[in-house]
């Protein structure tokens, strides 16, 4: 229809840039906007001189006349605002002093910021219209939004390009010769090998085709594998099912129940005491068990789901161990020695044996039946197969149990042969701890302090650590090392990381002075900690010290009552 329609160009008057159509006869204002699409606003493209109007040929002195007569108040004049960063629409209002919800619906943005490059049409006077000017740079649109649609209109049609290409290439492959041989040989069936050459052909072509597009292939053998997989109940002992049975125990339950059992140890461990008076304990104590509860409800839960869904998967034992262990911290030693006598019983051949043997043997030291704990232990450190981890383990529970009996010098030759073995960093640590503690209790100041060095040296917690270093300190003042223990007392108070432990050290280093004879500044440590740190233990201690000095020494009753 365009073709045969016969057009001029009639430029616009210059009087009249941007005009409103709306005045012009309705049929030909139908015929202009066909003939120009930029006209859809029914005006002319804003801040553009010399816009020739494509008109049908013979009407261009109407069309004329029809601008000409428009008024003045009727005309639309607009000037080009180019975004040079990004700008908001209540900024260019105020600006231009027009209306932001003009500019928003004239220039249909949908949001009140405009972004960088783009290009704003404000109305304006006629008189400022004749002042400005524009080049295409100036009226093209820059911004991001521009840009990324003209590269995607690119990518699209290289995209489309070559998938076009790969089709045509998988289709236009060359039949097998012997089909060709059989084409000239069999005349009389020329029109049956047609179809089967034909039917071959393009089922061929069809596979080569589905095969060269990952996005059909990719998600038909996922569901192939799925309804493969699915199809696995917990007693199928294919290739396949094992695959299946074994990735889903470990990667669906038995990883998160391990997860969850760290969370609960470490939750019980937050609360674990080394203070000078504590109960000597090598392992968590199970005093502290509610903090982990809820974190060994989920271990029970996820490993339940592995014995029951995959009962023949190759960690199955690991995760009926896993399970008495979790019952064993929350105090349910029964249902605990169920759980670790089934691996015993059914798993005889595990790798997990020597372990399952282990906290057995623990179950029974928790219930009271120490003979039988010692026994099961013993056996756990005679047998070939227990690794050096779980023997030292079992060195360091009969410890525990000797030391619950007072047995100190046997606990002592346990803990000795259980460090050596040991693997895990922070139970060595603990191990060799507590070992320190009982040469203290015996008074054997000397291994204490040997011990306590070890603990420092395996690099602890920071609980572990501070008690370490502070109880080699006293060791030392015991020894009758002052300057050694002096050292060490002001190299914690040069670390701010012990600032909560500094009335402690400072009252212990006062005390050292104190020892040496040294008393003014004894006093006046005694006297810092009174008021740098009041309402505390060792304030307190210092007064009751500096009551006792006055006392004894300069024997200033009057003095000493102040102070007591």
């Amino acid at each position: 229809m365009l073709s045969r329609l016969n057009t001029m160009k009639s430029p616009c008057p210059t009087a009249s840039h941007s005009p409103p159509l709306l005045n012009i006869q309705a049929f030909l204002l139908d015929t202009l906007q066909f003939l120009n699409p930029e006209l859809f606003k029914a005006i002319t493209p804003p801040a553009y001189r010399g816009y020739k109007l494509k008109v049908p040929k013979g009407y261009a002195a109407t069309v004329a006349a029809a601008i000409e007569n428009i008024p003045i108040s009727e005309r639309l004049y607009f000037i080009a605002h180019k975004a040079q960063r990004e700008e908001s629409l209540m900024t260019l209002a105020k600006q231009y002093h027009v209306s932001a919800d003009a500019l928003k619906q004239f220039n249909e943005l949908k949001s009140w910021s405009v972004p960088k490059g783009s290009v704003v049409m404000i109305p304006t006077t006629f008189d400022v219209f004749q002042t400005v000017s524009y080049s295409l740079r100036d009226l093209s649109d820059d911004s991001r939004e521009a840009r990324y649609r003209v590269r995607y209109r690119k990518r699209y049609a290289m995209r489309k390009r070559y998938k076009k290409r790969s089709t045509l290439r998988c289709s236009r492959r060359p039949l097998p010769l012997w089909f060709a041989n059989t084409w000239e040989k069999c005349a009389p069936f020329l029109i049956y090998r047609k179809i089967r050459l034909w039917s071959f052909n393009s089922t061929c072509s069809s596979v080569r085709q589905f095969a060269a597009h990952k996005v059909f292939w990719k998600p038909f053998v996922f569901l192939l594998l799925t309804f493969s997989f699915s199809a696995c109940s917990p007693d199928d002992k294919s290739p396949i099912a094992n695959l299946y049975h074994e990735f889903t125990a470990y990667f669906n339950a038995y990883y998160n129940a391990t997860v969850e059992y760290e969370k609960g140890l470490k939750a019980m461990k937050g609360s674990v005491s080394y203070d000078r008076n504590a109960r000597l304990q090598i392992f968590v104590s199970l005093e502290n068990a509610a903090q982990g509860k809820q974190f060994f409800d989920r271990v029970i839960e996820k490993t339940a789901l592995v014995i029951k869904a995959h009962p023949n998967s190759s960690i199955a034992d690991n995760a009926l161990l896993l399970m008495g262990r979790a019952y064993y911290y929350q105090r349910e030693f029964a249902a605990a020695e169920r759980k670790f006598k089934e691996v015993i019983s059914n798993y005889t051949d595990s790798d997990v044996l020597d372990a399952a043997t282990f906290w057995y043997g623990r179950c029974l030291a928790q219930q009271q039946q120490t003979l039988q704990a010692k026994e099961i232990l013993g056996s756990v450190i005679a047998s070939p197969r227990t690794s050096a981890a779980v023997r030292a383990d079992a060195h360091f529970a009969l410890a525990e149990l000797a030391i619950r009996d007072e047995a100190f010098q046997e606990a002592i030759k346990q803990i000795e042969l259980g460090l050596p073995l040991a693997v895990d960093i922070e139970q060595k640590a603990r191990a060799a701890f507590v070992l320190a503690r009982i040469y203290d209790q015996l008074g054997d100041f000397k291994s204490a302090a040997t011990y306590y060095q070890a603990v420092l040296k395996l690099n602890p917690d920071f609980e572990l650590q501070y008690a370490a270093l502070l109880s080699y300190a006293l060791d030392l003042r015991e020894q009758k090392e002052y300057e050694a223990a002096e050292r060490v007392l002001l190299r914690i108070l040069g670390d701010d990381k012990y600032l909560d432990k500094f009335p402690e050290v400072r009252y212990e280093l006062a005390q050292c002075y104190e020892l040496q004879d040294r008393l003014g500044k004894a006093l006046d440590l005694y006297i810092e900690i009174i008021r740098r740190h009041k309402k505390t233990e060792f304030s307190a201690r210092s007064y009751l010290r500096l009551g006792l000095i006055k006392q004894e020494i300069s024997r200033d009753y009057a003095a000493a009552l102040a102070f007591l």
